[in-house]
């Protein structure tokens, strides 16, 4: 009995292993972008977007992240800039801005519990390794939040920042994605 009780244990935890919590992103969540300019502070809300979390046996045990972004879902509640932005991303022959994990490692467990995630971004036609710390906090009913954001630089994706009124108006080079997820199973 002790040795089937061992065995049915093993091929449970194999199952686990084999078969990940999927989460899909939830209509709730946020993502928004903030950077300056030589005006002003901006932020640029994302309208909608999807994708999907895989984990291990817990919320913090991260397996896989997509996260797909249309660039015609991107508002900075200014028609200008607006047009200026999807320009900037070349959204004509790049409309979709994609993340992909690469990594994610457990810095503090628990709820809430801390990664450290490293992914692929692409966007606007360039794709780059960028890292990120998460928080992590679950929300009972198989819910868990994630929080975060990323510091990136236009230019280390082939953009230049875009400018208006004749170059009077700059956008500076360093943006913020900020993030709100919230996943369900």
């Amino acid at each position: 009995m002790k040795k089937t009780l061992t065995l049915l244990s093993l091929a449970l935890l194999l199952v686990a292993w084999i078969n990940p919590t999927r989460f899909t992103l939830q209509p709730e969540s946020r993502l928004w972008i903030e950077g300056t300019s030589s005006l002003h502070d901006w932020t640029c809300a994302v309208g909608q977007f999807g994708g999907a979390i895989e984990t291990a046996e817990a919320a913090a045990q991260v397996a896989a992240v997509q996260v797909t972004v249309a660039v015609q879902q991107i508002d900075c509640d200014n028609g200008t800039m607006n047009k200026k932005l999807l320009d900037a991303l070349k959204s004509k022959e790049h409309p979709f801005i994609k993340f992909e994990l690469t990594q994610a490692e457990v810095t503090r467990p628990g709820s809430p519990f801390a990664l450290n995630a490293t992914g692929r971004l692409q966007l606007a036609g360039a794709s780059k390794a960028i890292t990120m710390k998460v928080e992590g906090k679950d929300l009972g009913l198989g819910r868990v939040r994630y929080t975060g954001k990323a510091a990136l630089k236009m230019s280390d994706f082939g953009i230049d920042p875009p400018t208006a009124l004749l170059g009077t108006l700059k956008t500076g080079d360093a943006v913020t994605v900020h993030y709100e997820v919230i996943a369900a199973r």
